[in-house]
């Protein structure tokens, strides 16, 4: 059977086991061992971005705070906090993505976690929406109610716009493939000129 074509395609595939040199004929095996094999060395390749990630942050960060001791002069001192600034955020977001992978994969929030792809699918919706709604509530042309809100009300104004949005793109993604903005994307990208 191996190295015959079916009407269908591949009746059998060789894969080679360099360990033992096994061969394995079965196609389902093979893809069972590979999805095992790449989480794995995800997990490991996250975990490597984890620790590198808090390795540099935290002392980019602290370099920041003491630079003006050492650095008087202003011509000097504004690049030299832009560019600490620029890699201490890089770095944050190394730990926020690899944290959020990691505990996708190793703990058992993972089935809490892949409740919010339906957030995901809808990101530049959301995105998108809620800068809209975030400006209209606190900027002067819309409600202005920075003047008027402290932090734990922003906070829960936040909370209850992502809510929001999430039972929005729960209800919308039953009907649709993708969200509006998505849509449109992709018709964007896809269109033919000329």
């Amino acid at each position: 059977m191996d190295g015959q074509y079916s009407e269908y395609g591949l009746d059998a595939i060789t894969w080679k086991d360099h360990s033992d040199r096994r061969t394995v004929y079965d196609r389902d095996a093979y893809r069972a061992w590979s999805s095992v094999s790449l989480v794995g060395k995800n997990i490991k390749r996250w975990i490597n971005v984890f620790i590198l990630s808090v390795v540099s942050f935290f002392p980019i960060y602290g370099l920041m705070g003491i630079l003006p001791d050492f650095i008087t002069r202003e011509s000097l001192l504004v690049p030299c906090t832009l560019i600490l600034s620029s890699l201490s955020n890089v770095a944050f977001t190394g730990i926020l993505f690899a944290g959020v992978i990691l505990v996708y994969y190793l703990t058992k929030w993972k089935g809490v976690l892949h409740q919010l792809v339906p957030y995901g699918r809808m990101s530049l919706t959301n995105y998108l929406s809620q800068s809209l709604i975030g400006a209209f509530l606190f900027y002067n042309w819309g409600l202005g109610l920075y003047r008027y809100t402290g932090i734990t009300v922003c906070f829960l104004m936040g909370l209850s716009i992502f809510f929001l949005q999430y039972f929005f793109c729960r209800w919308w993604l039953r009907s649709h493939r993708q969200g509006p903005l998505e849509w449109l994307w992709e018709k964007a990208t896809w269109m033919k000129i000329g």
